[in-house]
């Protein structure tokens, strides 16, 4: 049952992840850009690899992405065999921790964590959409309708 519940936890921060590439690829895309083919890749990894051109952010991140969603696979069906120091060296690539180190959460969600914030700043850089400098006529109606909450 633990099992099932930290491959929950993988799955939903990719998910997350998806939604953030899927969004960022939406305006970053340009008027060639097939949102529909988009959505229909089915690994995380390549949107990524896709979003990453569109930003020129430093790549680099697929074969981590790769080795958290074969242990998510391997926590959702353990009975499915694959050699220990396979599911070792995926655990490893997939924490950051040298080789042996036990699997740990924390690790994985830091790193789609500093993914996310990497792949903002990039997204907030190249389309300027927010702008919190106060000298843009809108932002004086937004500070207003905020005041309220």
């Amino acid at each position: 049952m633990h099992n099932r519940l930290l491959a929950n936890h993988l799955r939903e921060l990719d998910r997350f992840l998806c939604v953030l590439l899927e969004e960022a690829a939406l305006l970053l895309g340009g008027p060639d850009h097939d949102v529909r083919r988009f959505a229909r890749l089915r690994k995380t990894s390549e949107k990524l690899r896709l979003v990453e051109r569109m930003t020129g952010m430093s790549g680099g991140h697929a074969a981590r992405l790769a080795a958290i969603r074969r242990i998510a696979m391997r926590l959702r069906r353990p009975e499915e065999t694959c050699p220990p120091s396979s599911h070792a060296r995926d655990i490893s690539l997939a924490c950051g921790v040298p080789p042996g180190m036990p699997l740990t959460l924390p690790s994985i969600a830091r790193f789609y964590r500093d993914l996310g914030d990497e792949l903002m700043k990039e997204i907030s850089i190249r389309t300027q959409i927010l702008d919190f400098s106060g000298t843009v006529a809108h932002m004086q109606e937004a500070i207003v309708a905020c005041d309220g909450i």
